[in-house]
């Protein structure tokens, strides 16, 4: 379902609901699950220091919409234009401790990104690239990406996938990876040094609009007008 053709399904990405078409295979599994079943659900969505802000509870599918609805509003950060360069962080241990957790980060500025878009990515990975599969497929497709998309799909795996789909969309962009573990994989530069990652996006250029994300980990970032429909099924 994650694939198009000889790509990846362009609605297959974070924030999106509608045309996801794994988002509704899910939604078609949980109505043929719960026919002539009982379902209660309750749901803690945490503020920016973790704590509970809203609680949502009731019918399964509507409550979880809800949900997502008061989590939009909570979680989403907005900017009026794309920007020229994107600073994103993954928000400290745990959520940096590989690349495989790392990637969330970019999967949340998915929305900004366009033609001539630099995106540095700010990570320590301890523990390198994550899953096994993760740093084969990873490795594998920035070298032949045909060929880890043909392992994947004969081979599902999540962390496969991911890893082939991250190769897939961030090589189009200006990409660099701060981080002092000089044995992960990654498409773009990688460097230990801030400063030489910004000399590399720009190429000594001032970017005339910059973002800086701190905690991609747990936001979804958008362009204000660009909102995504959530169906209430």
């Amino acid at each position: 379902l994650g694939f198009w053709g000889d790509g990846f399904h362009p609605e297959v990405a974070c924030g999106v609901l509608e045309g996801n078409p794994i988002h509704e295979d899910m939604m078609e599994f949980l109505s043929l699950y719960l026919a002539g079943r009982r379902s209660f659900l309750l749901n803690v969505i945490p503020d920016g220091s973790g704590e509970p802000c809203s609680y949502i509870a009731g019918d399964v599918v509507e409550g979880w919409a809800q949900g997502v609805s008061e989590a939009r509003k909570l979680q989403t950060l907005w900017t009026d234009a794309p920007p020229d360069l994107v600073v994103v962080s993954c928000g400290g241990a745990p959520f940096d401790l590989d690349l495989y957790q790392g990637s969330k980060s970019l999967s949340a500025i998915e929305p900004l990104l366009r033609e001539g878009t630099a995106v540095l990515l700010v990570a320590n990975l301890p523990d390198g690239m994550g899953t096994v599969e993760y740093d084969e497929v990873m490795r594998l497709a920035l070298e032949d990406l045909p060929s880890a998309m043909d392992r994947v799909r004969k081979n599902f795996s999540i962390p496969g996938y991911i890893a082939a789909k991250n190769v897939s969309e961030y090589q189009k962009y200006q990409m660099a990876l701060v981080t002092p573990n000089k044995q992960v994989a990654f498409p773009g530069y990688i460097t230990p040094n801030f400063e030489d990652a910004l000399e590399f996006l720009m190429s000594g250029k001032e970017p005339a609009r910059v973002l800086f994300v701190r905690s991609g980990n747990a936001v979804h970032v958008d362009i204000r007008g660009e909102i995504v429909a959530i169906p209430m099924k």
